[in-house]
């Protein structure tokens, strides 16, 4: 409604994207809720109906399509578009990405006449031109930090992640038997080893189990052979972005 009265057609896909994104986080925690008389307090509809889960899937999938063939490059350019930059194509790829998604969520569904969940997924995948789709990892839906009050990275400067965290051995264990160099982006080294051994070695790296008593694990953290989380999490105001949704997981 506010960007009809504007004059800003942009906001409607992007409305209609974020209404599903967020009506498919409710129904995948509660199951059946108000969808169709939904978000329409102005006429009086204060009760919404509940609708079945099928119907809210299905009304998700036919708003994404919407939005999809309402996104344009030819679009106003969206002011203050922190994910994107106003580029309106990205924004195209993050919907059909996003729908992609809904559409595994529901595969065990796959006979649901009613869905069409495989004539779905292959009208997507095998029409790029109307349907494009994350490319690289430069197209992820993440939102960015800034070294700027209230928009710094959550863990910046907390206190409690950098004296009480430390890495868990199963975990730990994994990565340096697949010798996973995520490890060293993960964790810091253990103080006792990393003079022997140096920072890129994977025998400067130990966790403690999750489940041994916690009188245990604080004895071995004493010894300083475990593992910190990397400091870049609590001293990096910017860091990474934190992803909604990403190439990767579309992959």
């Amino acid at each position: 409604q506010e960007a009809e009265r504007t004059g800003k057609s942009s906001y409607v896909p992007l409305a209609l994207f974020f209404k599903c994104w967020h009506m498919y986080e409710l129904t995948m925690t509660f199951g059946d809720i108000p969808y169709s008389e939904a978000l329409q307090g102005d006429n009086d509809v204060f009760q919404p109906k509940y609708d079945t889960q099928q119907q809210v899937f299905l009304q998700i999938l036919n708003d994404l399509d919407q939005a999809n063939s309402l996104l344009s490059n030819e679009m106003d350019k969206v002011d203050g578009d922190l994910i994107y930059h106003g580029d309106m194509r990205k924004w195209k790829q993050a919907v059909n990405s996003f729908t992609l998604k809904v559409l595994m969520t529901l595969s065990n569904k796959e006979s649901d006449e009613v869905l069409n969940i495989r004539q779905r997924f292959a009208k997507i995948i095998n029409d790029p031109a109307n349907y494009p789709l994350f490319e690289s990892n430069t197209d992820n839906l993440a939102l960015p930090y800034y070294d700027i009050v209230n928009n710094r990275y959550p863990y910046y400067n907390n206190n409690g992640i950098q004296t009480a965290n430390y890495m868990e051995k199963t975990f730990v264990d994994l990565l340096k038997g697949l010798e996973d160099p995520l490890l060293f982006r993960y964790a810091a080294p253990a103080r006792a080893l990393v003079n022997e051994y140096g920072a890129n070695d994977f025998r400067s790296y130990n966790g403690v189990l999750g489940s041994a008593p916690n009188n245990d694990n604080a004895a071995q953290v004493v010894t300083g052979r475990i593992s910190n989380i990397h400091n870049r999490y609590y001293d990096e105001p910017i860091n990474e972005p934190a992803l909604g949704l990403s190439y990767a997981e579309q992959q």
